[in-house]
């Protein structure tokens, strides 16, 4: 009986130490797992924010070649408006000043309006 006893005891501690193991093998596959999907989730991040850099640097590119093409019209027109304003002598510029100013504030926004 006493026998029978120490055998029971021994297959309990035996059934005990294998789920102990089966579950620390679970717990090592869980944690794994865990830690695959913690870094694909990190690379997707990676590549979402390197899209986002790509696009905001194109998008800062553009604003920049909007903004030259802009400078660029101003200055044209600026000049050109002080061209015809010396070429027109001092009389007629009088009386032209506020016809050719409305000419470049449309001819200005009209240019603008097609930049962006």
């Amino acid at each position: 009986m006493l026998k029978e006893f120490f055998r029971q005891q021994q297959r309990m501690e035996m059934q005990w130490r294998e789920m102990m193991e089966r579950r620390a093998h679970e717990q090592q596959l869980f944690e794994q797992e865990w830690r695959e999907s913690m870094e694909k989730i990190e690379r997707e991040r990676l590549m979402i924010e390197q899209n986002w850099r790509e696009r905001e640097e194109q998008r800062r590119i553009r604003e920049e070649s909007r903004a030259e093409r802009r400078d660029a019209l101003l200055t044209t027109l600026l000049s050109k408006l002080v061209h015809e304003n010396d070429i027109d002598g001092l009389v007629q510029r009088n009386s032209c000043v506020a016809v050719k100013l409305e000419k470049l504030y449309v001819l200005m926004f009209t240019a603008l309006g097609t930049c962006t």
